[in-house]
């Protein structure tokens, strides 16, 4: 369960953005879709990947921090990175987390990221619809090997955010290198479908 505190701290920052363009932005990160999607990943990154206090988790497309915030809320003593290319993010990520939140935010274009950490043990991209094949295929280049990788995607052509969605979940594992794949899957969204891969790097 999401403790109360973090929920509060939540709603402030919406309450402090009343009358800013930017609380719209804010409260779609707490869309049924966007929280179900997170909760799913978390389900099964438990069930698949070896955790432990000390892991460092990256997040690419990390938006405003609530995927960290509630990573290191199921698996206590892991440290996260989230990462985007939008600078409002990590000023947002700040506002939305704890105090004591080990979660640090970067702004950087994810396909030319290369500083991870030794304890490395997850790469998360929760963004792969939002970037070119290009820019995904750079991106998955600096990733490290023998580390757990998690890809969601979706369906939603609709969106015009939406540059590199996927039809089916087979289109979807097609369309991503990926090896030893440990667990594929689908959310139904209601408006449209995740998609979901937890492999490693080829």
């Amino acid at each position: 369960m999401i403790p109360h505190e973090r929920v509060i701290q939540w709603m402030n920052v919406v309450r402090e953005e009343i009358h800013s363009p930017e609380q719209f932005r804010v409260l779609e990160n707490f869309w049924a879709s966007q929280l179900n999607s997170k909760m799913w990943l978390i389900e099964h990154i438990n069930e698949q990947c070896l955790l432990f206090p000390g892991s460092h988790i990256y997040i690419f497309g990390g938006w405003y921090g609530i995927l960290a915030q509630l990573l290191i809320q199921a698996i206590p003593g892991v440290k996260v990175t989230s990462i985007d290319i939008d600078p409002k993010c990590a000023i947002f990520g700040e506002r939305l987390k704890l105090p004591d939140d080990d979660i640090e935010f970067i702004t950087a274009d994810m396909q030319h990221f290369t500083e991870y950490s030794p304890n490395t043990r997850l790469i998360i991209n929760t963004s792969t619809e939002h970037v070119s094949q290009e820019t995904f295929d750079s991106w998955l280049f600096n990733v490290p090997q023998n580390v757990n990788v998690v890809l969601q995607g979706n369906n939603f052509f609709a969106c015009e955010e939406h540059v590199r969605c996927t039809k089916t979940l087979n289109d979807f594992i097609r369309m991503h290198d990926l090896t030893k794949i440990k667990f594929t899957g689908e959310l139904d969204c209601i408006q449209f479908t995740r998609f979901m891969m937890i492999g490693n790097k080829l």
